[in-house]
């Protein structure tokens, strides 16, 4: 029986397409995002957003699909979010320089790594007891330095009808 597992286990590790599955599944992070409006209203009045902090999660679920879990406060402390988003591994570089397979089999073996992903929110505001929803398109860039990274994203952010671009840096850890 011993043998049979480990033949088993050395026929998975040795295959090529299985070498996505020795990288790292998970990954924490701290984010400060800042937000600027985009004045999609006629009244050319711009909208304040506070900056927030958050802390994310990420699963790998499979080989290039990220399960995103992240919570935090604005930096006033006048409204809280918790939420989850997937993101999607990009091959190369914004596409360039890489194919699906360099992707697969090198994953986070190049010093940058780019996804796309989406990331929804329900958010609380302040002595207010009403929560509502809001997402965030995202356009990420993550550059490796060993198991650590910094994280770096541009977004779109909708919160009750208003747009707002959203800038985000973080430092985290794979493991």
């Amino acid at each position: 029986m011993g043998r049979i597992l480990i033949a088993c286990m050395v026929f998975i590790f040795s295959l090529p397409s299985m070498a996505g599955r020795r990288a790292k599944y998970f990954a924490v992070y701290s984010q400060y995002t800042s937000f600027s409006d985009l004045l999609t209203d006629s009244s050319n009045n711009r909208k304040y957003l506070s900056a927030e902090n958050s802390l994310n999660f990420d699963i790998r679920l499979m080989r290039i699909f990220v399960l995103n879990l992240h919570g935090g406060q604005a930096v006033d402390n006048q409204r809280r979010f918790s939420g989850a988003g997937i993101k999607v591994d990009l091959p190369g570089f914004f596409m360039l320089g890489g194919s699906i397979n360099d992707l697969i089999h090198r994953r986070k073996r190049k010093p940058i790594n780019t996804s796309f992903g989406y990331k929804s929110f329900i958010v609380q505001q302040q002595g207010q007891g009403d929560r509502y929803a809001s997402g965030r398109f995202i356009l990420a860039t993550d550059i490796m330095l060993g198991s650590f990274f910094i994280n770096l994203e541009l977004g779109l952010y909708n919160q009750r009808g208003d747009q707002y671009l959203s800038t985000a840096a973080g430092l985290g850890v794979e493991f």
